[in-house]
């Protein structure tokens, strides 16, 4: 193979974009037999991820719009995901809550099968030569994918015996988090955007904080139960 600097932009921008494709139609693929498996229509899943999925791709591209209207048209590519990320997770909400699937499941769900699709789509940035730096030698492009391809294996068994709940929501968005955070100071396209950090860095921090906020509601939400139901007989009614 060819090294990653020789390929020409339009195959490596091809390869890009066709891995990404590639994994985002596994993604949806195996987020929908997920939710079929446990007892949601076909129909009614494929329209919320669906939507879910196409919203989030018009936030990345708003935000790459503006950022270019006010002259950070870098900027603006290199925070695209926090954009889509921006937009996909109220529609997912809103979508499920409107018909009437459980939110918790859809989050679980949508947080496996993304770290599935990251892992896919980082082998995309290897080919393209984007995002692209280095730990004792190794392209933290392809490390990232390992990361991202062991954290969906967790994330696959642990719904596959406890069900999707809040704790697989957490746990994926605190190890993403981290990853982008660790890896962000090798990356050779490094460049501040706040407070001594790169815009990788601040996005894996807001990452981490939104799963530590979703952690601490559901813990609160979990306790007001038990104390609801201390002294119910029988089962709690959901």
């Amino acid at each position: 193979m060819a090294p990653i600097e020789a390929l020409p932009d339009s195959e490596a921008g091809f390869a890009y974009a066709s891995v990404y494709a590639l994994a985002t139609g596994i993604a949806l693929s195996q987020s929908l037999l997920a939710m079929k498996e446990r007892g949601y229509e076909l129909f009614r899943s494929a329209l919320i991820l669906g939507v879910a999925v196409a919203t989030g791709i018009v936030g990345a591209h708003l935000i790459v719009e503006v950022a270019r209207y006010l002259n950070f048209e870098d900027e603006g590519a290199r925070s695209s995901m926090f954009g889509g990320i921006v937009l996909f997770a109220p529609s997912l909400w809103v979508l499920s809550k409107l018909f009437r699937v459980s939110a918790e499941h859809s989050f679980a769900i949508a947080a496996t099968y993304s770290a599935l699709a990251m892992a896919v789509g980082r082998v995309g940035c290897f080919l393209r030569g984007c995002c692209s730096g280095a730990v004792l030698g190794a392209d933290i492009t392809l490390i990232a994918s390992f990361i991202d391809m062991a954290l969906f294996l967790y994330l696959a068994v642990r719904m596959a015996r406890t069900g999707p709940d809040t704790s697989i929501l957490v746990t994926f968005l605190l190890v993403y988090g981290l990853k982008r955070y660790f890896l962000g100071f090798v990356r050779h396209d490094w460049r501040e955007a706040l407070l001594g950090l790169s815009i990788y860095q601040v996005m894996g921090l807001m990452m981490c904080m939104a799963g530590m906020t979703v952690w601490w509601v559901s813990r609160r939400k979990g306790q007001n139960t038990s104390t609801e139901c201390a002294s119910c007989i029988g089962p709690p009614v959901n």
